[in-house]
């Protein structure tokens, strides 16, 4: 899984672009997800619904289940959430995060001249391509924003590329943990072997386990 962020100034057209990148990173194939970062945070629930209620009586997390869908709110640090992503979006290829300039990701900037702003990517560490229609000083490839197909390829071969395949990621207590190469191959072929001798597993693509320790720290 590869995380992206999307910056740009208000009104760059950061959502615009995305509307427009997503269904070209889904002809290649990906699978796509996206994030929206909102700095100034604010409540996530509606107060007074019951998924709400739920919470303030101190349920760690809510979930809203319908039909069609669900939505999950839980309270806990920007950075917990983040790495809880990896969980959550583990079937994704691509996380889409729009917004989160200070972030960690590799980031494209989207570019408005007639905001009167200066490029974001003078500053701000990390941007890797700037979308827009005038000609910055800045020494990256630049794509205009109706160039969403060259932009998918960019991303897939500079970011995806050679990131598919086997893998494993370990998430403890939302932090995810590294792992030596040794380690990493030895829990790879512990999980094959385990899915092996169950039915029904023979053909799994990914396979998430949770794991808690007990109540009494056994």
């Amino acid at each position: 899984m590869v995380f992206l962020s999307i910056i740009g100034w208000s009104k760059s057209g950061k959502t615009t672009f995305i509307e427009r990148l997503i269904p070209a990173l889904r002809k290649r194939g990906m699978e796509v997800v996206t994030v929206k970062h909102h700095p100034e945070g604010g409540e996530l629930d509606i107060p007074g619904k019951d998924t709400w209620r739920h919470r303030q009586a101190g349920a760690k997390g809510s979930m809203l289940l319908t039909p069609k869908g669900f939505s999950y709110v839980e309270d806990a640090p920007e950075e917990t959430s983040l790495n809880k992503l990896r969980a959550i979006f583990g079937g994704a290829d691509l996380v889409l995060v729009e917004g989160m300039k200070e972030g960690p990701f590799p980031k494209l900037e989207v570019y408005r001249e007639e905001l009167g702003e200066p490029p974001l990517a003078e500053r701000v560490k990390g941007v890797i391509a700037m979308i827009t229609e005038a000609s910055p000083s800045v020494d990256l490839p630049i794509f205009r924003p109706d160039e969403e197909e060259k932009v998918a390829d960019f991303i897939l071969g500079r970011l995806v590329k050679g990131k598919s395949g086997k893998g494993l990621e370990l998430v403890a207590d939302g932090e995810i943990v590294p792992l030596n190469p040794f380690l990493k191959g030895l829990l790879h072929r512990l999980m094959e072997a385990i899915l092996l001798s169950l039915k029904g597993t023979e053909g799994a693509q990914e396979v998430i386990l949770h794991w808690r320790r007990s109540l009494n720290g056994r």
